[in-house]
């Protein structure tokens, strides 16, 4: 649930699920961790949730590959983006060169915020997936995810 139906729930008296104060809880997580250790965690709950090998690459030159796994035989890439505002188009750009160039199967962007419709529309007969927040809360619940503090 957003932020701004939270709200809306608020301001019209609703009482806030469970559900709902988790979400928040969540939200509050993922945005509030150093970079570095949302690229660790976004690896973690990649393993957990799709039982595959990943690992975070050095933090430097590293060609805006964050995260390098292997799955069903294929190639990946993830992209950690820690924003508030919007993706835009230019990074999903980004991401589908560095696939075409080290030859990546998949390519994954994962962010604490949203994308642009720019960006879905560019991704369409791709292999890149893109995963926000709301995607990471989800996948959480379905991989019982543990937050470590």
């Amino acid at each position: 649930m957003s932020i701004l139906k939270l709200i809306n729930k608020i301001k019209n008296k609703n009482k806030l699920s469970s559900n709902d104060l988790e979400d928040l809880q969540l939200k509050g997580y993922w945005k509030s961790m150093d970079y570095f250790r949302f690229e660790e965690e976004i690896c973690r709950l990649l393993q957990l949730h799709h039982e595959i090998k990943a690992t975070t690459t050095k933090k430097t030159r590293d060609n805006g590959i964050d995260i390098i796994f292997d799955w069903r035989n294929k190639k990946g890439i993830v992209q950690c983006k820690q924003y508030n505002s919007k993706i835009n188009v230019k990074t999903v750009r980004e991401l589908y060169g560095v696939m075409t160039k080290y030859d990546y199967d998949i390519g994954v962007i994962v962010t604490t915020s949203y994308f642009t419709k720019e960006c879905i529309k560019f991704k369409e007969g791709l292999n890149i997936e893109l995963r926000n927040i709301d995607d990471i809360i989800r996948i959480c619940r379905e991989s019982n995810f543990e937050i470590k503090i």
